[in-house]
């Protein structure tokens, strides 16, 4: 293993100790294996604690059973099938892929924050409340695709 040089030697020893080294001139030291875990647990702690381990604490405190969810995208995915059987058009996975975005991208993006068991119920509402402008966007994307497929013919 290589050997420090004083300046390592004495930035090595402000990072882990923040103090200010004694005469360093002469001093030249070959680290050992023990010597390196220390210094780089000595390093990680320093670290950790100038990045705010809090950050993780409130992490922890928040429940687990809320859930973020993209109610467009979501509605989208359980509705293409139906849209895209009404035009009688291939349904092969990277049609239906294609059809989901270009209809997720003409429409806004609703994300709501919910708890597990509040999912179901806020998609129902939701479904009613945006049906209109989906179907559209549905059937548009759907005549798009039709118009140009990209999937291989086989």
């Amino acid at each position: 293993m290589a050997k420090k040089t004083n300046k390592t030697d004495h930035v090595l020893n402000l990072l882990s100790t923040g103090e200010e080294m004694a005469d360093t001139t002469n001093s030249a030291v070959v680290t050992t294996e023990e010597a390196n875990h220390e210094l780089a647990d000595a390093i990680k702690e320093s670290l950790e604690q100038e990045a705010g381990v809090e950050q993780e604490e409130s992490l922890m405190k928040t429940p687990k059973n809320y859930v973020v969810i993209n109610v467009m995208e979501q509605l989208v995915k359980d509705n293409v099938r139906y849209y895209m059987d009404k035009l009688e058009m291939c349904t092969c996975p990277r049609c239906t892929v294609d059809v989901m975005a270009l209809s997720l991208t003409r429409l806004d993006a609703k994300y709501v924050v919910a708890k597990k068991e509040e999912v179901s119920p806020l998609l129902n509402y939701y479904s009613r409340k945006y049906e209109g402008n989906i179907s559209i966007e549905l059937m548009k994307a759907g005549r798009q695709v039709m118009e140009t497929p990209h999937h291989a013919d086989n």
